[in-house]
């Protein structure tokens, strides 16, 4: 079965498309928490350190991302509570878009929701808006969206070969 990695984006497009220019980072950084709590979930179950330990460090990224987002907006909290009240469903939807699929599919997924992260990231940097600070800290951002991709899409293929009883580089 060929997961569509698609279905992320079209789980928060409609909700990110809908918010103002000043609620979009908050609705990223909720979202960079939210994935960084599924990565931390994924850790428990994982057998080996390794791949333990690559998800605790993206889970560490995912949250350095938020607070950078954060940090930048003194109204961060109200806006977030905002987002909440007005899409209840928020705090669930990650889960709902990853239920039923293969644990690799959901990393595979979740890579190409880290890749687009970073695209944002970029846009975000590229606001003439910005100060130099300001858009150096959110290419760091970039930065660690694009090292979470990769290391979701090695641990994609080990999971997947040891689904299939291989070693995986074989």
């Amino acid at each position: 079965m060929t997961v569509d990695l698609s279905l992320f984006a079209q789980a928060i497009g409609p909700i990110y498309a809908q918010l103002g220019a000043g609620d979009r980072p908050i609705f990223v950084a909720f979202l960079e928490r939210t994935l960084g709590d599924c990565y931390r979930r994924w850790a428990q179950d994982m057998s080996s350190p390794e791949a333990k330990q690559a998800l605790l460090e993206t889970a560490n990224r995912e949250d350095q991302n938020a607070a950078t987002v954060e940090a930048r907006d003194p109204q961060a909290a109200a806006r977030l509570k905002r987002l909440r009240e007005a899409h209840p469903h928020l705090d669930t939807l990650v889960s709902s878009v990853l239920e039923g699929l293969p644990l690799h599919d959901q990393m595979r997924m979740l890579a190409a929701a880290e890749r687009a992260g970073a695209g944002l990231y970029r846009a975000f940097a590229d606001d003439p808006t910005h100060g130099p600070t300001a858009r150096e800290e959110l290419l760091e951002c970039e930065a660690r969206e694009h090292e979470n991709a990769a290391a979701l899409d090695t641990l994609a293929t080990s999971v997947a070969a040891l689904l299939e009883g291989v070693t995986p580089n074989e």
